[in-house]
């Protein structure tokens, strides 16, 4: 074999295995954006569902009121309702953050804590029934300050704290993949301009040694 065929053999052998391992690098930098985007609309998914958790809290906390000043039945169908909601809502951020175990904690804690509000509301909403709106209040009064339910809203706070974090941390790492895949398409391009002009030059100088 010619010295010009063995240069040549040797270009289109390191050309291949240059931008094969582009390839492989382009590729990973790829499957990271895609699962960064899933990852990326799960947690936006979970700040969405924190938020419907604090809505349902506020609304069962007007409806049981409301209730337990007028009586009106419309007001504690409005409470029941609000809490199944809660209770959807839970299911779901239980569902998406089961991969953090500090998220699944603070979820815990956060039925607890409505656990026992929703005991205290079931005495007081008992008490209204049985002996009117004094004997409602004193039940809501004696517990209001339990300090398991007043983390209620430090829960939520503290799981609105943690994905928005997640996020921007995500947030950055797509960024940082983006680039890369950008990076690695531009120097595949140019890489395989420069193997083919070199290509092209030895291919020539093999030829006019043959003539």
């Amino acid at each position: 074999m010619e010295k010009h065929e063995r240069r040549l053999l040797i270009t289109l052998m390191t050309a291949v295995a240059v931008l094969l391992l582009n390839g492989l690098w382009a590729g990973a930098a790829l499957r990271t954006l895609v699962e960064d985007v899933d990852w990326y609309a799960r947690t936006n998914e979970v700040i969405a569902q924190v938020e419907g958790v604090r809505s349902t809290i506020a609304e069962a906390t007007a409806a049981e009121r409301a209730y337990l000043l007028t009586g009106g039945d419309a007001y504690l169908a409005s409470y029941r309702a609000a809490i199944d909601r809660f209770h959807q809502a839970s299911t779901r951020v239980q569902q998406l953050v089961v991969d953090n175990p500090l998220q699944e904690g603070r979820i815990a804690l956060l039925n607890q804590a409505i656990g026992l509000r929703l005991a205290l509301a079931d005495e007081a909403i008992g008490a209204r029934r049985r002996e009117g709106l004094d004997a409602a209040v004193r039940v809501f009064l004696s517990r209001r300050n339990d300090p398991v339910v007043a983390r209620v809203g430090e829960l939520l706070l503290a799981l609105d704290r943690e994905e928005l974090q997640l996020l921007e941390v995500r947030g950055s790492r797509s960024r940082a993949g983006q680039r890369a895949a950008s990076f690695a398409f531009v120097l595949a391009n140019l890489l395989a301009a420069a193997f083919l002009i070199t290509i092209w030059a030895q291919s020539r100088a093999a030829a006019a040694d043959r003539r």
